[in-house]
């Protein structure tokens, strides 16, 4: 096992605004990293792949049927699947790949598990698709408190997907999006799930939550929490849920999933069908905060359904459209020029993570793409198919500890990206 860089790791997260516990840079404790932004610190790892790929070190079953992708702390890795009527928080072992334990979370979903859980120190948090909030021991799986965002919000889902939101915690609190008028987002404490504060919907926004994650944003240099709801992207106060800022220009009635992306006091976010992508700055003015559209790119140019973006310097990549038809491009975020998009490269969604100077880039159809991360071009240093395919590949790539991590329903398969 490689040497893991817990100063690093600790340094950078305080930068970023993230709240978990002390961290090695090796893990991958939630969904789309240390820092939500879907990029990895480790270093050392392959700058391209042989033609059959890097080596598979393994693979495992067990997962459950699901979507979501995993999270990795130490020698164990977590995730969520649907098996046996239910739906559940799951355990493994990394080196015997062995179950450990599986806390129930609610009923099974018609398409599986979308959470990837969160991993907090002692506690793990989860989202059910039937809104069911769990908080249950890390070493156990024993179930410490639960909610649910139908019955103790009056909650709801933007359309007919329930929810698929992976919780926040931050410092004291789990902060997630229940999609009420009176609580589209809520802040809990976290060790017993007590209501700590709720930030209602802006009054012009439909109600619903969308199927994003909440990120931290210091932009404007206030702290705030940055989700994209079934009505639009919202930023609300870190300290005590009050709404600073919304924008509705990519809200549609069908699905928002893409997660936002914040850089500096920029931000970005797209949706599909029809929502295309919108570059926000946020600023002071008038006692509070604004958020000024930069740009608005149609969603002919680029739509980005539920594979996201990560953000490399200035330069956004990511994939456009969905199916067939997922176009892997590039955009800056601070002009929302579209700087190159380039005909799909596989099928299905295009689901996206950053490392030592690479993207990995997802295809659903069980596709895997090492991109040079270069405004200038389309740069591939490598392609290969995995090992298992079948039933949508869209649970998102995750690095760490030298290793990639690609759940493809059922099964984990880890690969080796370092360097020899």
């Amino acid at each position: 096992m490689r040497t893991p860089r817990v100063m690093c790791a600790t340094v950078f997260a305080a930068v970023m605004g993230c709240a978990l516990p002390e961290i090695e840079a090796a893990n991958w404790p939630q969904w789309r990293g240390i820092n939500r932004d879907a990029v990895s610190q480790e270093k050392g790892l392959l700058q391209t792949w042989p033609a059959e790929g890097p080596p598979l070190a393994w693979k495992m079953t067990g997962l459950g049927e699901g979507k979501a992708s995993v999270a990795v702390v130490g020698r164990k890795v977590y995730t969520m699947g649907d098996r046996s009527g239910s739906q559940f928080i799951l355990a493994f072992d990394l080196d015997e790949r062995k179950e450990l334990w599986a806390a129930r979370v609610g009923t099974r979903w018609d398409g599986g598990a979308y959470c990837t859980p969160t991993v907090a120190g002692e506690l793990i948090f989860g989202i059910g698709t039937y809104g069911d909030l769990v908080c249950v021991e890390t070493a156990t799986g024993k179930e410490v408190w639960r909610r649910n965002f139908g019955k103790d919000f009056d909650g709801k889902g933007m359309t007919g997907w329930g929810w698929s939101e992976s919780p926040l915690v931050d410092g004291d609190n789990v902060v997630c999006t229940p999609g009420a008028d009176q609580a589209m987002m809520v802040a809990l404490n976290k060790k017993t799930g007590a209501t700590v504060w709720k930030a209602p919907k802006p009054p012009d926004h439909s109600a619903g939550a969308g199927y994003s994650s909440i990120i931290i944003c210091n932009a404007a240099g206030v702290k705030q929490y940055v989700q994209n709801t079934g009505g639009g992207l919202i930023g609300v106060s870190a300290a005590d849920g009050k709404l600073l800022w919304a924008n509705k220009k990519i809200a549609r009635g069908t699905a928002h999933a893409c997660t936002p992306v914040a850089g500096g006091d920029y931000v970005f976010c797209s949706n599909g069908y029809g929502g295309g992508a919108v570059f926000l700055k946020i600023v002071a003015g008038g006692g509070g905060l604004k958020a000024e559209e930069i740009a608005y790119v149609p969603a002919d140019k680029f739509a980005n359904w539920h594979g996201g973006a990560v953000l490399v310097g200035d330069y956004l990549f990511g994939g456009h459209g969905w199916d067939t038809d997922s176009r892997p491009t590039c955009l800056n975020l601070k002009t929302g020029q579209v700087m190159w998009q380039v005909s799909p490269a596989a099928g299905d969604s295009l689901s996206v993570a950053y490392a030592d100077g690479r993207v990995y880039m997802r295809y659903g159809d069980g596709t895997m793409m090492l991109v040079e991360p270069s405004p200038e071009g389309f740069k591939v240093a490598g392609k290969f198919k995995e090992a298992v395919t079948g039933g949508r590949s869209l649970a998102h790539p995750v690095i760490s500890d030298g290793k990639l991590y690609l759940r493809c329903q059922n099964t984990l398969m880890c690969y080796d990206i370092t360097k020899k």
